[in-house]
């Protein structure tokens, strides 16, 4: 866990997470990963400006491709295990 800005971020599920980011980040040995990172923070863009700060000297590309509130992420494992069982 990594406090930037008074804010958590993880890339593992914790329990007082707000929202969940999905990132693409391609390094500088151009190798490609595909992440997900929780955090305390509420704002997607707020969220975005820490990420950039942190990151700007270790990565080429940094793209957020997905963003959801624990809540959303909560409705989403309901409606899938409805579906499944």
């Amino acid at each position: 866990m990594k406090i930037i800005n008074n804010n958590k971020y993880s890339l593992q599920e914790f329990n007082d997470y707000e929202l969940r980011l999905k990132l693409d980040v391609i390094d500088k040995s151009n190798n490609s990963y595909n992440i997900d990172v929780y955090t305390t923070q509420t704002s997607v863009d707020m969220a975005w400006e820490d990420l950039l700060e942190v990151s700007s000297n270790k990565v080429d590309a940094l793209s957020i491709t997905h963003h959801a509130t624990k809540e959303q992420d909560e409705m989403a494992i309901k409606f899938i295990n409805e579906i499944l069982i």
